[in-house]
């Protein structure tokens, strides 16, 4: 699994944060295939959240 954060600044001002989940699985009971994991998104919201509370942001 690879995450990948960056943060960019914005015209108008303010910091854009995005981040990038890539991961990739196989069954355990098999030997198969291995196969992309799609994001639900939790763990991206979980990383901007992060990064506002250090920032001084907070929620």
């Amino acid at each position: 699994m690879s995450v990948v954060t960056r943060l960019t600044d914005e015209p108008g001002g303010g910091t854009k944060i995005l981040t990038t989940v890539d991961a990739i699985g196989r069954a355990r009971a098999t030997s198969g295939n291995t196969f992309r994991c799609e994001s639900t998104g939790v763990l991206e919201l979980r990383v901007a959240q992060l990064v506002s509370e250090m920032s001084g942001g907070g929620s």
